[in-house]
Order: C-alpha cells, then sequence, then structure tokens
C-alpha cells in the first residue's frame, strides 16, 4: 500500500510525501527492493547521493540479477564522486 501511495505521491510532485511513504513500506517489508529502489530514487532526486547509493545497494544485494539496481549503483556511486565534499 506504502509503495503505491509513494508512487502516486511522486507522480505528483510531492517527494516529502513519496520519501515518507517508501520509507513506511520499508518498515513493514525491509526485505522490498521495489521499496529500497523507490527511496534510492527519491534520494538520489534530492541530491543525497550517499543515501541513494545506499538504498541502491540494498536493492542490488536483493535482486542480483536486476541490471537496473547495478546501473542505478553504478551512477550513484559516479554522482557521489563527482560532487564536492
Amino acid at each position: 500500500m506504502h509503495e503505491e501511495l509513494a508512487g502516486l505521491a511522486y507522480a505528483r510532485g510531492d517527494g516529502d510525501a513519496a520519501l515518507a511513504h517508501s520509507r513506511a513500506a520499508l518498515a513493514l517489508t525491509p526485505e522490498s527492493a521495489r521499496a529500497h529502489y523507490q527511496v534510492g530514487v527519491l534520494l538520489r532526486d534530492r541530491g543525497d547521493y550517499a543515501g541513494a547509493r545506499d538504498a541502491f545497494r540494498r536493492v542490488a544485494e536483493l535482486a542480483p540479477d536486476s541490471n537496473e539496481a547495478r546501473e542505478a549503483l553504478a551512477a550513484a556511486e559516479r554522482a557521489l564522486a563527482a560532487s564536492p565534499r
């Protein structure tokens, strides 16, 4: 339910609500690759590349055959390396 609400909030441009629902989904289903991915996307969109990297890393652990997860993780790592510290 929270994953769907996160998607709806994201679609209407409410990143705060989307992130809150995604985190609520994780609290209920911590092994949900989809919820971790949603959190990663939302954190990436906010410029939190370290948080996004961690979320995408967890997706890659939960769904090791997912090319999308590996690509998102690599992109977050590149953005983190390129961002000023």
